[in-house]
């Protein structure tokens, strides 16, 4: 079974934060300071490196050779974010961003009592669209949005030859964007990045449906039979507050 490196397990720990109020606003600070994280050059000698961009409640998603323009994104249009430190390698098969089951609203099933799979495997890569170049670089940085951009935002923002190639390998014939996958080169911003945007957190069974799941040789299933008693001490926060 393959194992995530340090950030991706859920270790034992105390109660949870107690979540911001409803409609909470972050501080002023926060709101007008703006993160730029650089996403690596694509392949090609003409190919710029893209940028993540959060200002303010927005974030705005540039990467020549696939954006033909910046797709721009108001901050509750994500449902989580999530990192994934493991090391870049090909060997092997492996996976990125476990799915985690999630017991209630403030408590997740740890990493070593089994996964529903993964997002992304380096043996059937993931249902997401990719930023990367070439498509299958292992990523690790993913968004989830909180519903399908539109065809209207993907057939405007994004290059034609990408858009037609995620279309042919939709079952549905249609260049649907659930979410996005790439690779950041500063992991550590991008985690300080999105935990101020108040979306960071770790990928569960409530992001990831079973159609967007992968599995590796070797998973341990979840297993949902934990003793209530020991709840409290598997308890995570919920995206964004972890």
């Amino acid at each position: 079974m393959s194992i995530p490196p340090p950030s991706t397990r859920v270790r034992a720990a105390g109660p949870p934060p107690e979540p911001a109020a409803s409609g909470a606003e972050p501080p002023a600070g926060d709101r007008r300071r703006e993160i730029c994280l650089e996403l690596p050059q694509s392949r090609g000698w003409r190919r710029r490196s893209g940028q993540l961009r959060l200002h303010g409640s927005q974030l705005t998603l540039t990467q020549p050779g696939v954006l033909r323009e910046s797709l721009l994104l108001a901050g509750g249009r994500v449902e989580v974010a999530a990192v994934d430190r493991s090391r870049g390698t090909r060997d092997g098969a492996h996976g990125r961003f476990p799915v985690l089951q999630r017991l209630g609203p403030n408590a997740v099933l740890p990493y070593e009592q089994g996964i529903q799979g993964w997002l992304w495997t380096s043996l059937s890569g993931s249902s997401l669209p990719t930023l990367c170049d070439p498509a299958d670089t292992p990523p690790n940085f993913a968004l989830i949005f909180v519903k399908p951009l539109s065809d209207e935002e993907v057939i405007r923002c994004f290059e034609p030859a990408w858009v037609s190639a995620l279309a042919d390998r939709s079952p549905l014939g249609s260049p649907s964007v659930a979410g996005l996958l790439t690779v950041v080169a500063d992991v550590s911003s991008a985690e300080d990045a999105f935990r101020r945007f108040g979306v960071l957190g770790p990928l569960t069974d409530r992001e990831v449906p079973p159609t967007m799941r992968r599995h590796l040789p070797g998973d341990r299933p979840a297993d949902v039979h934990v003793p209530v008693h020991d709840r409290a001490g598997t308890s995570v926060a919920p995206p964004g507050l972890g």
